[in-house]
């Protein structure tokens, strides 16, 4: 039956057409602005979606520009065939049920206060499904392109054209022209005017997916020319069949997020979504120093007490928190256990650095074993194994095998709380993990001690013991982790993968692409982490320019700043450099007014308030020249202000401008200072909005 034809029950909009976010409990302090929008170019406004459902089950979300018509629900990726469909009256909209063969299926429509949201429940199933989708096979009408996010660091995350995206996976076809995309935690649709985000609020039980895909069809013989293309959204859980049989199962609500901003709407998204997992605020922004990854010169206590004694030394200090030990102070899996370069252990490792006035760090990395490692030796059963009942290897490092620690054995999980004991009781407060995806993995492709629970419901519960005996007040940073189960436990999280030092795609390029596109949820989830500066390494392969464009960009952002310079070189422009870099006490963000613009260069914000100043720098990722004239009041919001050239040993004036002429060679930045009265940047001013004593 056609659409035109089928009846159809719609319920009306609350609230009226839209709602101003200045009536809505909006994070404005993680913006660092007084305005009641995090973006200059427009007020940011929420508008309210429509449900529409039909008789025979399927149904609409239309926002005014955008759609997505003819949804039902899917199980392991196939669209049900109810036996029976029940329309009713929910408290805030439309119930359906479905009489499957399986079970019954039921799916609430809501209208909220700032939201459209959808909820599922599942009764009398036999065999719970691997996926559960209560919206699949939606068509997507009037969409320019949409925002991906990647499963956690590394991404890849991004804005993509939805005729065209960059990141496909080509399906088995002769022409090769289907694809589809997978998003997880959140996710966007976007046109010129509106976009339409899609998240659960709640991650504590079931790995939360939205997928975007396409058919296309055929109308002619041959397989010459493009046929006829649609593309369909669906947003569901991985459940990985876990559950009582003839249990009720009740799922998180979907919630859609329409608003006329991208940056806007998916940060509003990302703010409920912290609230609801209870995301840690309140700590200090990082300023901590690592040492640089070297296999083939270990660190050492002697070393580390270099670095400190070469930081202690600097004239002007350079106002580093933390000091952190890196990983080869022992084998992998005994934490405790530090080799000869550490004589003392590790409680003089923490009293050292403790000493000197920093907080005491050390990297771990709780589900990794080594095959040297004592642990291993002694507690093969405390580890994973693969489908076949085999020990799982999941890293050959050197020829050393790496396992996996299994978190649900009682003695192991209790092996790592009784590390981490140690460690707080030592004085440690700073704790880098690394390698956390091992430990967040389907149960359906592995065997562990327990297997009850879904991957995360197992993964949350080890991460809150562990942040339970790191203590409160700990500063816990995270890498190589999966992003959503680690909400509400991390303060801080390495957005990006292992790079190099170079300006492509495993370097500069994926620092710049991951840290632009997860600047919504920067200081709202955890800090962001854009990853380590090495500006004094001569064995980098980036020209000066490009370290200090690059260097510039993670300072501006405002989430954490590591480094890993050694500061043998200490020449004061380099020791200003680090103290122009210092980020505010109090976590604080950048905007970028024009995201996510695909074809324009790297801009960011920065609102120096109490001084009624911005920072604005424009960076051109590109590699060829870039020239284009930005108005004033698309960066501040006012017509006029007075600009200076900011990143010179002197601020050169430009004057009052309502418009600034931009000309960039390729990687080369630009850092203006924009002033309500005239005064130039002030000497003890940080790009991160730090006023110190002196700089």
């Amino acid at each position: 039956m056609s659409s035109k034809n089928m009846k159809r029950r719609a319920f009306v909009k609350l609230g009226g057409a839209a709602i101003g976010v200045s009536l809505l409990n909006f994070p404005f302090l993680v913006n660092g602005f007084n305005n009641t929008s995090s973006s200059f170019k427009s007020t940011f406004t929420l508008k309210t979606p429509k449900w529409i459902v039909y008789d025979d089950g399927s149904f609409d979300l239309l926002t005014g520009s955008i759609k997505i018509t003819g949804c039902r629900p899917s199980l392991n990726g196939q669209a049900i065939m109810p036996r029976n469909v029940f329309l009713g009256d929910s408290p805030k909209g439309k119930r359906i049920v479905y009489e499957l063969r399986q079970g019954f299926l039921m799916i609430d429509l809501k209208i909220n206060e700032d939201t459209a949201s959808l909820g599922a429940e599942l009764s009398g199933f036999s065999e719970i499904p691997d996926w559960f989708s209560p919206i699949s096979y939606g068509l997507i009408e009037n969409v320019d392109s949409f925002f991906k996010q990647g499963l956690g660091y590394g991404g890849e995350t991004g804005i993509y054209p939805i005729h065209n995206p960059d990141i496909k996976d080509t399906a088995n076809v002769p022409d090769g022209k289907n694809w589809s995309c997978d998003s997880f935690l959140t996710f966007s649709l976007i046109n010129k005017n509106d976009t339409l985000a899609v998240g659960s609020l709640d991650h504590r039980d079931y790995l939360h997916r939205s997928s975007i895909f396409n058919r296309s069809h055929r109308q002619t013989p041959g397989f010459t020319g493009r046929g006829a293309m649609q593309v369909f959204f669906e947003s569901g859980f991985s459940l990985e069949k876990t559950g009582i049989n003839n249990e009720f199962l009740k799922l998180p609500d979907i919630h859609f997020v329409f608003g006329n901003s991208p940056f806007d709407t998916m940060q509003y998204l990302a703010w409920k979504i912290g609230r609801r997992m209870e995301a840690r605020f309140g700590m200090c922004t990082s300023y901590h120093w690592s040492p640089t990854i070297n296999s083939e010169e270990l660190f050492s206590f002697e070393k580390l007490q270099n670095q400190i004694e070469l930081l202690q030394n600097i004239n002007s200090p350079v106002p580093i928190q933390s000091i952190q030990i890196k990983d080869d102070y022992c084998i992998h899996g005994d934490w405790l256990e530090p080799n000869d370069n550490w004589p003392g252990g590790l409680d003089r490792v923490a009293r050292e650095i403790f000493k000197h006035g920093y907080k005491a760090g050390i990297w771990i990395a709780p589900f990794k074993v080594d095959e040297r490692s004592n642990l291993y030796r002694k507690h093969k059963n405390w580890l994973v194994k693969d489908e076949n009942d085999e020990l799982l290897v999941k890293m050959v490092d050197k020829g050393v095998n790496q396992y996996v620690l299994d978190s649900t054995h009682p003695d192991a999980r209790d092996y790592i709380y009784d590390v981490l004991r140690t460690l707080r009781r030592m004085g440690f407060t700073f704790y880098a993990t690394d390698y956390m995806d091992w430990g967040f993995r389907n149960k359906l492709n592995l065997r562990r001690r327990f297997r009850g629970k879904t991957s995360v419901q197992i993964f949350r519960e080890f991460l809150a013991g562990m942040r339970r005996e790191m203590g409160k007040g700990s500063f816990w940073l995270s890498g190589n982790s999966p992003f959503a189960p680690m909400i509400g436990f991390v303060d801080g999280m390495k957005i990006t993968k292992d790079i190099t030092c170079s300006w492509d795609n495993e370097g500069v390029d994926s620092i710049l692409r991951e840290s632009y596109y997860a600047q919504y949820f920067n200081n709202v989830f955890w800090q962001n982490d854009p990853n380590t500066l090495l500006l004094l390494d001569e064995a980098c392969a980036l020209s000066d320019m490009e370290k200090n464009s690059v260097t510039l960009w993670n300072g501006i952002l405002g989430g954490i700043i590591n480094t890993s310079d050694s500061f043998k070189v200490q020449e004061e422009s380099e020791v200003k450099r680090y103290q122009f870099l210092t980020p505010k006490q109090r976590p604080s963000n950048a905007i970028l007014p024009y995201w996510p613009e695909l074809n324009e260069i790297k801009i960011a914000v920065r609102n120096y308030s109490s001084l009624k100043s911005w920072g604005v720098l424009f960076l051109n990722d590109k590699n060829e020249t870039y020239t284009k004239t930005f108005l004033t009041s698309d960066l501040t919001g006012n017509e006029k202000k007075w600009v200076y050239i900011w990143d010179k040993k002197e601020p050169q004036l430009m004057g009052e401008l309502d418009e600034i002429p931009i000309h960039l060679q390729p990687h080369e930045s630009m850092l203006l200072y924009l002033s309500e009265d005239g005064t130039p940047p002030p000497s003890n001013l940080s790009i991160g909005g730090n006023i110190a004593e002196k700089i």
